[in-house]
């Protein structure tokens, strides 16, 4: 489980609010119980619950271990906002399959209106929970890095030249087979439920340097590409053996 403090062996941690919760109803934990914690590092802690009482449970740290679970290569994710349901589910899918960071980008040019919202500023705040959630769940010891959304060519600007960029189109004749560039980062873009228009997947070549790469002969929805498209990566680069 997540503790967002620093931890060291023989040492009292108190687990309150959420996580009391989630270890007192729905975990059932208690005293005596051994526990797994950890705390965005590439260690994991194990300990002992030594008292439950007035929502705080108290745990003793016995054993630290290193457990490095992240991927070798660091992919920056960037999908096109969805609707809340679907970006709730691409950022829980996301962080299991292991990217390094993501970032939800808005396509519309009236993108200043909505990042000012206070609606996205929850909807950040939920990705952020969900992240943690999923990492509990899948034994990810490191959470992504969850960014504030912004316009998809803001993004783009802020890329380093030197690295991996890739957006996806059902139209290209290129396939991640014809990468043969051994990187370390890569940068994935993936379009919303209508795509990228022609004049956008130009704009994304010429101008920011992005190879476009087709996922096969179907088209898509946008969480399914997503998948599938961070799935395939990681294994060709995990395969290739980079070393970060």
């Amino acid at each position: 489980m997540f503790y967002e403090n620093e931890i060291k062996k023989k040492q009292n941690i108190y687990l309150t609010n959420k996580n009391f919760h989630y270890f007192k109803n729905v975990l059932r934990l208690k005293i005596n119980e051994k526990i797994e914690l950890f705390n965005n590092t590439n260690y994991i802690f194990t300990g002992t619950i030594t008292s439950i009482k007035k929502k705080i449970i108290r745990v003793l740290i016995e054993n630290k271990q290193k457990k490095n679970q992240e991927s070798i290569v660091k992919i920056h994710f960037a999908p096109i906002m969805l609707n809340q349901k679907k970006m709730n589910f691409i950022i829980q899918k996301s962080t299991e399959l292991g990217v390094h960071s993501i970032t939800p980008l808005l396509q519309k040019e009236n993108f200043s209106k909505k990042v000012n919202d206070s609606s996205l500023l929850a909807q950040y705040n939920r990705w952020k929970n969900i992240a943690i959630s999923s990492c509990q769940q899948c034994k990810r010891n490191k959470i992504p890095i969850i960014n504030y959304p912004e316009h998809m060519y803001t993004w783009c600007n802020k890329l380093p030249s030197n690295e991996l960029k890739l957006i996806f189109d059902p139209y290209s004749k290129n396939t991640i087979n014809s990468l043969i560039s051994v990187t370390k980062k890569i940068n994935v873009i993936i379009g919303g439920e209508s795509g990228f228009s022609i004049a956008e997947i130009d704009n994304f070549k010429k101008k920011y340097g992005f190879q476009n790469i087709s996922l096969g002969k179907r088209i898509l929805r946008s969480e399914t590409s997503s998948i599938a498209a961070l799935s395939i990566l990681l294994y060709k680069y995990e395969e290739l053996n980079v070393t970060i």
